[in-house]
Order: structure tokens, then C-alpha cells, then sequence
């Protein structure tokens, strides 16, 4: 038994000795299931916004693609927040564009420079609650990932700046990137419109002598659309016209070299469509769309010197119900008296009345009555000199500050010719910086009837007095938390504005205008310290307004 026992033990002893035993290596191929990390793909992209303000990541998905497929979906923009969209391809994708539709289809903004990353931005309002976001590969093939994060309007500057997203300022969408003076012929005319835009469509359209190439586009209420046309060198010469939804012509460029623009701005919702033609030869043209903030169209309408065409304006009235609207929609400032006789307006013969001003500010509103339609109204001193213009539908409104005078009153119909009458309502007080600086108080006048309302001729009192003697100042702008502030500078003999924010190394904006630069800065969860930069090309005078 001792010995059973004993080989028992041995038996046992020797087998928990022995060595583990070795698992058996896989003979055959198994799925393990999986998807490709989003996540993981954006991280650079993400990590970046994330740095710069933008909050809660989403990824879309990610999958692996073969050139011209893509992936997408539909996204909600929460209320007075911004999107940014952004998609990154694997390293053996080097193309990559970036989408984002509306319900009905339209393009909002895109990202198509030729990279293998790309980002777009856009806010609500004035985008729309509801868009679709798509990014498609278009070259090599490989793995590609689609996300978006939620940025406060007062961070998307930051984020698309280190992001090099599209959808901002002048940021364009990348697929004109290699067109000859493109870039530079944009930023001249945008400097020359002055104010922010803001691309919302870029493309190369095929031209042909006997076809017309066409382009739909929108005017939201309260907005102006620039359309700038630049043709190939290929082809010699091109004619554009927008026309509205019943196929009625409301605009020509007139632009005299080879390239074309048109600015149309409407107090209403318009939806239009622009043709291109080339004269002689086969090409291409590039097109490039950009539209204004709300509120613009009063203030650009009032430059007939840039070419600006007002669409979708009212319906027209009889001459006595266009002044009694008028009188009810201005009831709230001070009474009116006649500037001058009513005359009639041709387009080739304009109506010329004599007219006399008070000291001070004034504001002048020219009515026309039907059938008459749009029209520039200018008025002239007795020296030839031009002391204010504006270009109206069925108003248009000049402000008139400084000495007493007395003058001309000329109003040249751009459509139909009809007849008119003007009003004038003079200002209660005469401050000394505006009337010394009639120009630069004109041009704020204007600026806050566009986003206030109607305003009184004095209502830019409070504006301060600026001398660029060296064409440079700098200030500090302050925004308490919760709250938002708006700056406008307009030059008197100052010329060529340039006006620049920064946060810390960040360029929270940044702004041109010949005579006229004007911005809103809004503070959310903390308060902003920004440094402000402004720069004239011809030193002189201006008026500064700040405004909550």
C-alpha cells in the first residue's frame, strides 16, 4: 500500500511539474467585426478646434472608399451657434472635398482645395436649422472619416482660422485656388465694397458663344449678393445679366474690363438666376458669390457709386401713397417739410429741383411714384461739389450734415421714368464733431438706419472724433459677458480703411471699406478683451461709434 501510495505521489508531483501546454495557433481566417474609428482618424482635426473653442464631438463615420464615393448625413444646428464639418482621409487618400446642402439641394458651403483634410464652418442664422453634410473622396483610395462639432459665434473665427476652415470671410472653398489673380482681383473689389462677406458659392463654368450659362442665387431679407465674374484667358469678352424669377432683366454688369461684377440687394427675399455669354471664343469663366450680413442692403443702397442694383423692392405706388407710407413708417421722428418742388425724372434727362438745407444734420427722403422704380438721387452743392447720393427703389435717404446751403437736388431714373418729391427732417441738435466732418457723419447715419431703423440725422451724436495722422490708431475694445457690441468707423478725409481685432495671437476679425467699417462682437460665457488695429491708405479724418 506504502508503495501504491508513493507512486500515487510521484504520478501527481510529476504531472504538476510538467510544463503548461501551448494553445493551439488559429488555422483559419476569422471575421472579428469592427468599424474603421472616426474618432481616432479626426483626432488631429479635433484635438485643434478643441484648443480653439469648438465643443462636443460627433462622429459621422468612416469607412473605407474608392475615388468618388462618399459619406454623409443629415445634421441639426442648435440656434445662434455654428457648425464646423470636418472630414480627413487616410494616408493613401490625397484628395478630399466637403459639402454642406440645404433641404432643397442648394450648396451652402464647401471645402474643395486639394488636400486630404478638409473643414467648413457655417452658422444659424443665417444658414438654415437643417443641412446635410457630405465629404467625398476624390483622390487615391483609402479610409475616410466625417465628424462635426458645436462652436459659439464668438470662437468660429478662431476655429476656422486654425483650421483653415471654409465658410468664413472671404475664405473661398479652394477649387479656384490656382486661377491666375483670382484671390487678389476679389480682394481689391471686396475692399472697394467695403463691409464682410462671406463666399457662398464658387465655380468654373463652361462658356460657349452661342449658349447661355446660367447660375441660380438667393437674396435673403435685409442682404446684398456680390457676383464677381473673372473669364479665362482664352476668352476675349463676356457679357453678365441677373434676372428674376419671371424672367424680367434687373441687372447688367457694367464693369469696363474683362472682368464683371454685380451687387443686388433686396429688403425682401429674391431668388434669381445669372447668365453668363461669351462673346466670341470657347472657355471657362470663374464665378464667385458672396452675400452680406443683414442689414447691409440699406447701407450699400446708398452707394450708387458701386454699381448697385436694388431688387425685390415694394410694389410700387401713385406718388401720394408712396409719401403717405412714407410719413407712417417715419412717424417717430421729427416733422418733414419740402426739400425742394416735385419734378419728374427721366433716365436720359434727370429731374433737377432747387433746394436749400439748415446748419447742422439733415436727412432727406426722395419718393418716387410709379412707374418709375429704381433711381439714384444726388444732391450738389453750388460749387459742383457732391455732398450726398443714394440709390432707392421707392425711397431713398441721404444725410446732409454741416454748413447751411443751398444747392441741387438731381434724380436720374435707372428704369422707368416717373415723378418724385423729397422731404427734409433736420436734427433737434447740431454735435460739432459731425458737422465738421459731414462725410464720415453721412456714412454713420446711413450705417445705423441699416441696423437700427429709421433713425433721426443727429442719431450719430455720441460718434468721436479720430485723426489718422500717420494712417495708424490703436484702441482696446471691451465686451462684458453675456452681452455684444458693434464699432463702426467712417472716414471724413480718411480713405482706404483697415480695420483688424485680436484675441491675444488670434485674429478675431478683420475688416476693409473705402470709406466705411463696421462690426458686431458678442461675449457669451466670459468677457472679451480684444486689441483693435486701424489703418487708412490716405491719412486723414473719421468718426468712431460704439454702440451695445
Amino acid at each position: 500500500m506504502r508503495r501504491l501510495r508513493a507512486g500515487l505521489l510521484g504520478v501527481l508531483v510529476g504531472a504538476a511539474c510538467a510544463p503548461p501546454a501551448t494553445p493551439t495557433a488559429p488555422t483559419e481566417a476569422r471575421v472579428i467585426g469592427g468599424d474603421v474609428d472616426a474618432a481616432q482618424l479626426l483626432a488631429p482635426g479635433v484635438e485643434a478646434a478643441r484648443d480653439a473653442g469648438a465643443v462636443a464631438f460627433e462622429p459621422v463615420g468612416a469607412r473605407v472608399m474608392v475615388e468618388g464615393e462618399q459619406i454623409g448625413t443629415f445634421v441639426e444646428v442648435p440656434d445662434d451657434r455654428c457648425l464646423l464639418a470636418l472630414a480627413r482621409g487616410g494616408d493613401s487618400v490625397r484628395d478630399v472635398d466637403l459639402f454642406v446642402y440645404d433641404d432643397s439641394g442648394d450648396r451652402l458651403v464647401s471645402d474643395e482645395a486639394p488636400n486630404d483634410a478638409a473643414a467648413v464652418v457655417l452658422c444659424r442664422p443665417p444658414h438654415p436649422s437643417r443641412v446635410y453634410v457630405a465629404a467625398r473622396l476624390v483622390t487615391g483610395d483609402g479610409m475616410l472619416a466625417l465628424g462635426i462639432m458645436t462652436v459659439a459665434r464668438d470662437r468660429v473665427d478662431a476655429v476656422a482660422q486654425v483650421l483653415d476652415a471654409k465658410g468664413r470671410h472671404q475664405s473661398g472653398t479652394g477649387k479656384l485656388d490656382a486661377w491666375p489673380g483670382l484671390e487678389q482681383a476679389i480682394l481689391e473689389r471686396r475692399r472697394s465694397l467695403g463691409g464682410r462677406w462671406d463666399d457662398v458659392r464658387r465655380l468654373a463654368l463652361p462658356l460657349e458663344p452661342r449658349v447661355e450659362a446660367a447660375v441660380s442665387f438667393r437674396i435673403d431679407a435685409g442682404r446684398c449678393v456680390d457676383v464677381f465674374v473673372a473669364p479665362s484667358d482664352d476668352v476675349q469678352g463676356i457679357e453678365v445679366w441677373a434676372v428674376d424669377h419671371t424672367g424680367q432683366v434687373v441687372a447688367r454688369a457694367r464693369t469696363p474690363s474683362r472682368d464683371r461684377g454685380l451687387v443686388l440687394c433686396s429688403g425682401s427675399r429674391f431668388e434669381g438666376t445669372l447668365f453668363v455669354r461669351p462673346r466670341h471664343s470657347t472657355g471657362l469663366a470663374a464665378v464667385v458669390i458672396a452675400e452680406s450680413p443683414t442689414g447691409t442692403d440699406a447701407i450699400l443702397a446708398r452707394f450708387a457709386s458701386l454699381g448697385v442694383e436694388a431688387v425685390g423692392t415694394s410694389a410700387l405706388l401713385p406718388l401720394d401713397q408712396a409719401i403717405a407710407r412714407l410719413d407712417q413708417a417715419l412717424s417717430g421722428l421729427p416733422a418733414a417739410r419740402p426739400f425742394g418742388a416735385p419734378g419728374h425724372a427721366g433716365i436720359a434727362a434727370p429731374g433737377v429741383v432747387d433746394v436749400t438745407w439748415p446748419a447742422g444734420c439733415n436727412r432727406i427722403d426722395v419718393v418716387a411714384g410709379e412707374p418709375m422704380g429704381r433711381f439714384v438721387a444726388t444732391i450738389w452743392d453750388r460749387e459742383g461739389r457732391r455732398r450726398a447720393e443714394a440709390l432707392g427703389g421707392e425711397v431713398a435717404t441721404l444725410f446732409l450734415c454741416g454748413e447751411a446751403g443751398k444747392g441741387r437736388l438731381e434724380v436720374r431714373a435707372e428704369a422707368r421714368p416717373g415723378p418724385f418729391a423729397a422731404f427734409l427732417r433736420a436734427s433737434a441738435t447740431a454735435p460739432e464733431a459731425l458737422v465738421a466732418r459731414p462725410q464720415a457723419a453721412g456714412r454713420l447715419s446711413a450705417w445705423l438706419e441699416a441696423v437700427r431703423g429709421p433713425v433721426a440725422a443727429d442719431a450719430a451724436a455720441e460718434a468721436k472724433a479720430l485723426t489718422l495722422s500717420d494712417g495708424r490708431l490703436s484702441f482696446s475694445l471691451a465686451v462684458p459677458a453675456g452681452s455684444c457690441r458693434e464699432i463702426a468707423l467712417a472716414g471724413d478725409t480718411a480713405e482706404g480703411l483697415t480695420l483688424v481685432l485680436r484675441e491675444g495671437e488670434t485674429v478675431a476679425a478683420s475688416l476693409a471699406g473705402d470709406h466705411l467699417v463696421a462690426e458686431r462682437v458678442c461675449a457669451e460665457g466670459e468677457p472679451r478683451e480684444l486689441a483693435a488695429e486701424l489703418e487708412a491708405a490716405q491719412p486723414g479724418t473719421a468718426l468712431v461709434l460704439g454702440r451695445p
